[in-house]
């Protein structure tokens, strides 16, 4: 039987940098907005299939 290794290194994105924004209500206490949210997501799939690689 031949057994292959194989290395994947995989990186996500960082997610976005967010942004600052005012509130236009007239009482609001500081900025409000959004953080940038996460980095992407990643999706791996194994194959039992000997002759797949």
């Amino acid at each position: 039987m031949i057994v292959d290794d194989i290395k994947i290194n995989v990186t996500a994105g960082h997610g976005g940098k967010g942004m600052v924004t005012f509130s236009r209500i007239k009482f609001a206490k500081g900025p409000t907005g959004g953080n940038g949210g996460n980095g992407g997501n990643v999706f791996c799939q194994g194959v039992a299939d000997l002759g797949a690689l």
